[in-house]
């Protein structure tokens, strides 16, 4: 989490990895997390990973079309949770456990996958399991998100520039898809640069929903 301070206000910003970053299979040529870097550096946990990952190829065979962008996406959203085992100290060593805490996680991953095969309606029930999602995921499954918290990855955009700064509309795009969005206050030079850079990032909001059912990302400013 990264705050940028501009004249008298404060924004809050996210510039956590955003949601399309995160594999739905690790590639240790690539690996971007912490989370990855770690699982590629210990053989143990790799190993579990790699077990955790052929299971999840098995899996994702049995569905096709729509429901297997879904069920691929959950695969990439569930990856981003896995930085949860990751803690370091200030020198930059790791904290804790992090290898239990994986490999439990591949593990509980696993079980969950062998269970999709058999009734992949299940898939349905865990829908709105995770907070770093896509815009596209948020807008076809509204109703679930309503009321939590969630992280989207976005170029922010139609801004009330020369409107009032409690509260600020605007829209989220990314990827073709795009969300409105309304940030509580902010001060004249926070808006200013906003409406000048259309900055790309990942914001924190709750997700409520209009009068047609739509959501709206409701982001807290200062």
């Amino acid at each position: 989490m990264r705050y940028w301070i501009f004249g008298a206000g404060l924004l809050l910003l996210s510039f956590a990895p955003p949601a399309w970053a995160f594999p739905d299979v690790i590639d240790c040529h690539k690996a971007y997390s912490l989370a990855d870097r770690y699982i590629c550096q210990n053989s143990d946990v790799l190993k579990a990973d790699g077990d955790m990952t052929r299971q999840y190829k098995n899996t994702r065979a049995h569905f096709t079309g729509h429901q297997r962008k879904i069920f691929v996406a959950n695969q990439s959203y569930w990856r981003g949770t896995t930085a949860g085992c990751i803690d370091l100290a200030q020198d930059g060593n790791f904290l804790g456990h992090p290898s239990a805490c994986l490999k439990d996680m591949f593990a509980q991953r696993i079980e969950f996958l062998r269970a999709l095969e058999k009734d992949r309606s299940l898939l349905q029930s865990h829908l709105a399991d995770y907070y770093h999602i896509d815009i596209w995921y948020l807008n076809e499954f509204a109703k679930q998100y309503q009321g939590r918290k969630v992280t989207v990855n976005g170029q922010i955009g139609h801004l009330g520039c020369d409107g009032p700064l409690s509260p600020v509309h605007g829209r989220l795009t990314d990827q073709g898809s795009s969300v409105d969005v309304e940030i509580a206050w902010l001060g004249q030079f926070n808006l200013e640069f906003l409406c000048e850079k259309e900055i790309i990032t990942a914001w924190d909001g709750v997700v409520k929903l209009d009068e047609h059912g739509r959501p709206v990302l409701h982001i807290a400013g200062w």
